[in-house]
């Protein structure tokens, strides 16, 4: 709990540029010290942050923002930092922004940049966006046990019967792999493609989605009438942008397989089971075994290029703590170590197209730098901060929902397989059929059935909207029918346990976390301005407000790309 408190105490800034005492050619609207911040800066930076955040622009909003980009050279450039610039972590995560950044502007050049929307695919997203569709599907992962499914539903076996063979997931098994109702854009965009255009009743061919394959049969479509010219074209500019970022997925995902196909690796079993032994001895840091009988021999291969043990653990060690740790079994592993021959392939064309060495990608990247920067300076000044216990103790009781116990509720069930059976199980209970006896015999859940149907006490939030119902409810009260995800369920109320709030001394870290991370912003603020009584800042006011600034209340921002020069 406490790992969790601290990784979310973030400071939330703006992306911001690290600052140097440079010449600038326009006038300067701050200064810091001997650093400048320059009018075109101010500019471009605050504009960006009013299209991200939709706010208007205000003088007082305006002020705010420079303050930031104040606090950012303070914070910077008038501290010992050492601590953090010269941390593993920090560089790792530097070395890791840098490569996204070149990444990102790769995407938007080569896969985003190229997306058009015609007049016709605006329209029938428009009549789209005004259907709610339900399906049906069967889920392959290859194209092979596709077709398979597919000339089996031809032959004639049942759609119900091939989604038995097909899901794990008990209600999708049981209901024919019903999905329910969607709304445009709710959807795989492939998915969603085709299910829109079907006719009720109709069952597609094996369609290519990002997880695998589906067969569609649509079961129902519901549209809005009366849709009129004028609300399409008083809605176009929208639409066609909603459908640009519709097609951002399928587009990237099709260059990508034009590069490399991820279902021809050679991996070495035997290598993978042991760099996953040694991932899983230790996270955190990954010692490289000089004698591992196959440290130096190819562990991956992929046309002609491959990575031996030693390298595999050294890319490894390389990723953020917060990517390792997605590495969970093998699967995960191998998603990755493909992850890093296409993260190589794509850092290539854009080296060889000077993508890496642009003015606008190296802005971006300072951006995402300073924020982390930021970010890491704000939790080192909170680790240092001292609260008083009487200011913590204050804190505990305002918040003490935080500090107490969750509401418990002791249950016993009988869970049903359908709605009939559910009503006829609550007769026999009224005519004075013993609740355990019947859960017993008849209950489909099989461990709480041994158990006369008792669950013991549980989590009172477990039943979502359902739990004031059970809170409320009197000793031996019959509960149900209850329509639950893989059956009805009947319930009674045997025992409950209401909140109660912790002792203080048992919870005082938590409180310590928890307030800091509540005042968070006070605290940094309260440090940079002590900061920034030894540093000269002189603000040109009249400069800050004279400057033209576009925002979404001026006009509609022409795309949505990040990478867009002003």
């Amino acid at each position: 709990m406490i790992k969790l408190l601290v990784s979310k105490i973030l400071f939330l800034v703006t992306l911001s540029a690290i600052h140097s005492p440079a010449q600038v050619k326009d006038s300067v609207v701050a200064t810091v010290g001997d650093f400048k911040i320059s009018a075109e800066e101010f500019k471009q930076r605050y504009e960006n942050y009013l299209f991200a955040t939709g706010i208007s622009d205000k003088f007082d909003t305006r002020m705010n923002y420079l303050q930031n980009m104040i606090d950012e050279i303070i914070a910077y450039h008038f501290d010992y930092n050492s601590k953090i610039l010269q941390n593993k972590t920090f560089k790792k995560e530097v070395d890791w922004l840098w490569k996204q950044t070149v990444l990102a502007y790769l995407k938007d050049q080569e896969i985003y940049a190229k997306i058009t929307v015609s007049d016709s695919e605006a329209r029938q997203a428009f009549r789209r966006m005004n259907q709610r569709i339900a399906v049906s599907h069967l889920f392959a992962k290859t194209k092979e046990e596709a077709d398979e499914l597919y000339d089996l539903l031809k032959r004639g076996f049942p759609f119900e019967e091939l989604a038995q063979r097909v899901f794990s997931d008990s209600l999708l098994k049981n209901n024919g792999g019903y999905l329910g109702y969607f709304g445009w854009g709710d959807l795989d965009p492939a998915f969603e493609e085709k299910a829109f255009s079907m006719k009720i009743g109709e069952i597609s061919r094996p369609v290519k989605t990002e997880f695998g394959y589906s067969i569609i049969r649509l079961e129902d479509k519901v549209e809005r009438p009366l849709l009129t010219e004028y609300e399409y074209q008083t809605r176009k500019k929208k639409i066609k942008a909603a459908v640009a970022i519709n097609k951002k997925r399928p587009a990237e995902r099709a260059y990508i397989e034009k590069l490399i196909d991820l279902n021809k690796f050679n991996l070495n079993s035997k290598c993978m089971n042991r760099l996953f032994d040694e991932l899983r001895k230790d996270f955190s840091i990954i010692s490289i075994k000089k004698n591992l009988e196959f440290s130096n021999q190819p562990c991956v291969e992929y046309k002609g290029r491959n990575y031996s043990f030693r390298q595999l653990e050294q890319r490894i060690d390389e990723l953020p703590a917060y990517h390792r740790e997605k590495i969970k079994d093998l699967k995960s592993l191998k998603t990755v170590i493909k992850g890093f021959f296409l993260q190589d392939t794509l850092m290539k064309i854009a080296h060889e197209k000077g993508y890496d060495t642009l003015r606008i990608v190296k802005k971006k990247f300072n951006a995402l730098k300073t924020n982390l920067f930021m970010n890491l300076k704000q939790i080192e000044v909170l680790k240092n901060v001292n609260i008083p216990d009487s200011v913590l103790h204050d804190f505990y009781k305002k918040h003490i929902d935080f500090f107490s116990t969750k509401k418990m509720i002791n249950l016993e069930e009988i869970i049903a397989k359908d709605s009939l059976t559910a009503d006829s199980l609550l007769n026999l209970i009224k005519e004075s059929k013993d609740f355990g006896i019947v859960a017993k015999l008849h209950s489909i859940n099989k461990i709480s059935a041994a158990k006369n149907g008792h669950v013991g006490f549980v989590l009172l939030e477990k039943f979502g909207n359902f739990k004031n119902l059970f809170w409320s409810a009197s000793p031996d009260k019959i509960l149900g029918p209850i329509k639950l995800k893989n059956g009805w369920g009947l319930y009674r109320v045997v025992g409950k346990k209401d909140s109660e709030p912790i002792p203080f001394n048992k919870v005082r870290e938590e409180v310590e976390i928890l307030a800091k991370y509540f005042y968070r912003k006070e605290y940094f603020e309260k440090y940079l301005r002590k900061l920034a009584n030894k540093v000269p800042v002189k603000i040109n006011k009249p400069l800050l407000g004279s400057i033209k600034i576009v925002s979404l209340n001026s006009v509609v921002h022409k795309n949505n790309f990040n990478f867009e020069e002003k």
